[in-house]
Parts: C-alpha cells; structure tokens; sequence
C-alpha cells in the first residue's frame, strides 16, 4: 500500500457529515462531500455524535481499502461510524444484511468466486 497525503490537521476545521444532498438528483453526492475531494484522498469528518471517522474520496484508496481484509462492512461492530442517529441498543449481527457481511459470510451471497 502506498502513502498518500491526508487532511487531517488538527487546526482545520473537521466538516460535518453527512451533508444535505443536491436537489437535482439523490443519487448525486451534495457539493460539499465533492469539495472534500479537494482536500486529500482521506479526509477526517464530523459524525452527528460527535466521532470523526474517515471519508475516503479518492478511487485508488478507495480500491484498496475495499480489498483489504481488515477493513470490515459489518456494522454490528463496536465503533463503526453511523451517519445518522439509531434508535435503540447495538444491532445483533443475525440482522445483516449482505452490505453489512463480510467474507466468507457474504460470498454464498454474492457472484464472487
């Protein structure tokens, strides 16, 4: 894995996310998170509770990260970064759906091989 410079100076200032989207299309990121891209392929960002998780704006780290086995999808996890406030205690992982699997649960699931 190479190194690539990231926005993380704790001097600026962390943007809030996620950002109201665009009234044009709701599948179109907001202007501000494609803004983000300006500051670095990694850019630190302010969740709702307070937390400051990573959006990752660059293709090629986005590749890799998505790759990498120690990254997880499974948000039943302690500390994985919610966008939105959720009701209730920590979701029990038999709740997943398979965006939320990771390998070797997701695989029956999916056309990998």
């Amino acid at each position: 894995m190479t190194t690539s410079p990231v926005a993380d100076d704790a001097s600026a200032e962390i943007p809030a996310f996620p950002q109201p989207r665009a009234a044009v299309c709701p599948f179109d990121p907001s202007p501000e998170l494609r803004g983000l891209a300006s500051w670095g392929p990694l850019t630190r960002v302010r969740s709702w509770n307070d937390s400051t998780p990573w959006v990752v704006t660059g293709h090629a780290e986005q590749k890799t990260l998505l790759s990498d086995p120690r990254l997880s999808a499974d948000f039943s996890h302690p500390g994985f970064p919610s966008p939105v406030p959720h009701t209730g205690g920590e979701r029990p992982s038999t709740d997943l759906s398979f965006v939320g699997m990771d390998d070797p649960s997701v695989k029956p699931l999916t056309r990998s091989k």
